[in-house]
């Protein structure tokens, strides 16, 4: 089987990871997915494979501001 690595910036509630999983799991019965997130926060619904941190503190990525 193959592996395949889903990459996110943030575990925040979980349910942006658990339906993408949903999905790919349905739709590829022969590949294993792992999750990797910079952030996982304590409360998320879904603990992503791997993580670089978890806190419970709200996280400001730059790609999500208002630049103009």
């Amino acid at each position: 089987y193959k592996k395949v690595l889903i990459v996110d910036d943030i575990s925040d509630s979980g349910n942006t990871l658990i339906e993408i999983s949903n999905i790919l799991n349905q739709s590829y019965k022969n590949v294993k997915f792992q999750t990797l997130t910079l952030f996982s926060k304590p409360t998320t619904k879904y603990k992503p494979t791997y993580f670089a941190k978890q806190t419970d503190e709200w996280i400001e990525f730059f790609w999500s501001k208002d630049l103009s």
